[in-house]
C-alpha cells in the first residue's frame, strides 16, 4: 500500500495489493502523507459521503476518512498493479452483517469507483466473524449484484476457519492480530 515502494520499484508490475486499517493508519501517520489525509478529511466534509443518519457519529466519520485515505493511497499504487486491490471492512462493524454488507463494503467500493478504479478490480476483505462469513457468502452468491469480489479475512474467532467449508466459502485471507484492535 506504500505508494513510494511502488514507485521505487516502478520497473515491476505487482500482482495484487492488500491493505487493512493498521496499514492505512501507518501510512496516514507518515509526514509525507499529511496532505493526502487533509484532502481526505475535506473530501468527506464537502462531498457528504456519510449517510445522514451517521453524520454526527464521530466513529463513522473517522471510518469514512480512513476509507478515503485507503482509496487515495491505492489509487497511487494502482498503475503498478495487474491484479486486484484488497481492502478491508472495519473490524468495528464485523458483528453486524447488514452494516458490513450495505454500509461499509459497498461504500468502500463506491469510493473506489468515484476515484476511477472499477469495482471488478476491488476485493473486499470481510472479517470472518459469524456475521462477516454470512455477509461474504451473500455477496459472493450468484444472485448477488455486488460487482466486487468479497473474501473473508481471519480475525478474532478461532472457529472461523472451521466454518468456511461448512458455508462453502472458497478462500480466506489471514489477518494480523494488530488489525483486530
Amino acid at each position: 500500500m506504500d505508494p513510494a515502494v511502488a514507485q521505487r520499484h516502478g520497473q515491476y508490475t505487482f500482482t495484487d495489493m492488500t491493505s487493512n486499517q493498521a496499514i492505512v493508519y501507518n501510512q496516514a501517520t507518515h509526514p509525507e502523507n499529511k496532505s493526502l489525509v487533509l484532502e481526505a478529511i475535506e473530501y468527506v466534509h464537502n462531498i457528504h459521503t456519510i449517510p445522514a443518519a451517521s453524520a454526527s457519529d464521530t466513529g463513522a466519520r473517522l471510518r469514512e476518512v480512513l476509507n478515503v485515505v485507503a482509496v487515495r493511497m491505492a489509487h497511487l499504487v494502482y498503475p503498478h498493479l495487474k491484479g486486484k486491490i484488497l481492502v478491508q471492512t472495519s473490524p468495528s462493524v464485523s458483528y453486524d452483517a447488514e452494516e458490513t454488507i450495505a454500509a461499509h463494503a459497498r461504500r468502500i467500493v463506491d469510493l473506489f469507483e468515484a476515484h476511477g478504479i472499477p469495482s471488478a478490480q476491488v476485493c473486499v476483505k470481510i472479517p470472518a466473524t459469524s456475521a462477516g462469513i454470512a455477509a461474504c457468502y451473500a455477496l459472493s452468491s450468484p444472485d448477488s449484484d455486488s460487482g466486487f469480489a468479497p473474501i473473508n479475512t481471519l480475525v478474532r474467532l478461532l472457529s472461523s476457519p472451521l466454518l468456511m467449508p461448512v458455508l462453502r466459502l472458497k478462500q480466506g485471507a489471514p489477518m494480523s492480530p494488530l488489525t483486530s484492535m
